[in-house]
């Protein structure tokens, strides 16, 4: 089932003030703005609405999904301020600095490592992906986005920080 979004500041290219719907270890979440949204308007209609706005010194993102609001504040700049709502959680979720890149080899995951600017790609021989640590200034979904530009390249996904285990 593909997830369908709308919000006040969405638009094609994963940059800016866009929401962006990508998928993640195996399910679709929303990958919120890092930059001012554009336009004020509310959206219409959609299963996911959403906006966000800058107040003082961090973000604010409000999401509209089955009749509940979700609410998260996250810094203006760094990896800290790159988070998802994530549909199946019903929660705000932080993106982790690296991607998941499956390839079918550790040549193809090393020339992807380069092409990013990253050194030390980890690779899962028998799992057939590997993960890559992003440079701290680039965003997981640009990554992507660069790599979806070369011919032939690994399909890659962000990732996302696990829930904390809770032992009994």
């Amino acid at each position: 089932m593909a997830l369908a979004v709308c919000v006040s500041a969405a638009s094609q290219e994963p940059q800016g003030g866009d929401f962006t719907v990508a998928s993640a270890q195996g399910r679709e979440v929303v990958v919120m703005p890092t930059e001012q949204a554009s336009g004020g308007a509310r959206p219409r209609q959609g299963p996911v609405n959403g906006y966000s706005y800058d107040d003082g010194d961090r973000r604010v993102h409000v999401i509209e999904f089955e009749g509940e609001v979700f609410r998260a504040a996250t810094p203006l700049e760094g990896p800290a301020s790159r988070i998802a709502f994530d549909p199946s959680r019903r929660t705000f979720v932080p993106l982790l600095p690296s991607i998941r890149v499956e390839a079918e080899s550790r040549y193809r995951l090393d020339a992807a490592a380069k092409l990013l600017g990253s050194a030390n790609p980890v690779y899962f021989d028998q799992l057939g992906f590997g993960i890559i640590d992003l440079p701290a200034d680039l965003h997981p979904l640009k990554a992507i986005e660069r790599l979806n530009t070369v011919s032939g390249q690994a399909r890659a996904s962000i990732r996302l920080r696990r829930p904390p285990l809770e032992w009994r």
